[in-house]
């Protein structure tokens, strides 16, 4: 279903927790040793007074303001309201592994330390999840992991936004999602993955049929100026139309389009680029009456130095671009191509 929105599985690794649990208990005898964590009737905790430095970095809070919004249960074992598991004491009917505390099993935070670190290393340059997940899961996450492996974990956070069904956070506990497989029955990967990529991934999304028709209709637009490039006769050039204008505002697209994927990933400005010179395009091609120099400038919409795969064809901004955010792929650029 991935490769169909054109998600690349080459290196791609699926790691399951049960498989690294070792890793895990050799991060907690970490932190244990080092003095960041405490074992507690066969349950082991994290100390995040202990971490008092650098503990609500993530999550832009300090442990003042979290204390002060702290309970602990009367039957709670561990030192601080603030304190997280690291391990947790084995229960009837539970799955649970030997350890140095006793049988009992991973906290919920510990398996993305231990994952990441074997896999990625100490320090790695991009962590990603959705909003619900920077406090606490990943301000715990990335505690353990700096106090116990060094380094700087993470060095960019991307979170991102809800996936809304009418109105509502997407959720499967809720019975409110859907499953690409059954999207892809109804709408191509490239419709799906340019409907995503058209919300600011940090911003929610509002999911529906609707908007991912009017995701095919932009893409179509796309497409029906790159076969007018194509198809243009290219003979007997010799009108007045120099599409200067056409040209200066490639140039100035395609270098809004690189300043907007430079800022923080900004995929729906930077697709607001790619229609803007698709609006540019077309209005080009409706004016007409080319000269040579107007047919050169096209084609430099159209074609560039830049090369496709192994075929040495060019391609070049509106193309290029395109290609670039993944939403014309090869199968489908053939029939475009010069």
């Amino acid at each position: 279903d991935t490769s169909k929105i054109n998600l690349k599985e080459e290196g791609m690794i699926r790691p399951k927790a049960t498989e690294n649990i070792n890793e895990m208990i050799e991060i907690i005898q970490s932190l244990v040793d080092k003095g960041y964590a405490y074992e507690s009737n066969g349950d082991v905790y994290f100390e995040v007074k202990k971490y008092r430095e650098g503990y609500g970095e993530l999550s832009k809070q300090n442990i003042e303001d979290l204390e002060s919004g702290a309970r602990i249960d009367v039957n709670e074992i561990k030192r601080d309201a603030l304190d997280f598991a690291l391990w947790k004491a084995s229960k009837p009917n539970e799955p649970s592994w030997d350890s140095p505390w006793g049988k009992g099993r991973p906290g919920w935070h510990i398996e993305c330390s231990a994952m990441s670190r074997k896999y990625l290393g100490d320090s790695f340059d991009i962590h990603g999840g959705g909003l619900d997940l920077i406090f606490p899961h990943h301000e715990n996450e990335m505690a353990q992991s700096k106090c116990s492996c060094g380094g700087t974990f993470a060095r960019y956070w991307m979170h991102n936004g809800y996936i809304n069904i009418n109105g509502q956070k997407m959720s499967k506990s809720s019975g409110s999602f859907v499953l690409l497989r059954d999207i892809l029955k109804f709408f191509e990967g490239r419709v799906i993955r340019l409907f995503v990529l058209g919300s600011h991934y940090r911003k929610p999304m509002e999911f529906s049929d609707t908007e991912l028709n009017q995701t095919k209709s932009s893409l179509e637009r796309i497409e029906n100026s790159l076969k007018r490039i194509k198809e243009l006769n290219r003979e007997n050039l010799d009108g007045t139309n120099d599409c200067q204008e056409l040209s200066a505002t490639k140039k100035e697209m395609e270098a809004k389009f690189i300043e907007a994927m430079d800022e923080d990933f900004n995929t729906a400005q930077a697709l607001g680029h790619i229609f803007e010179l698709v609006k540019s395009v077309n209005k080009a091609l409706d004016e007409g009456n080319f000269s040579k120099t107007a047919i050169e400038v096209l084609d430099e919409v159209y074609s560039s130095e830049a090369l496709l795969y192994s075929c040495q064809l060019q391609l070049h901004c509106l193309l290029h671009l395109s290609k670039l955010l993944g939403f014309l792929l090869m199968q489908h650029l053939k029939y475009l191509l010069l």
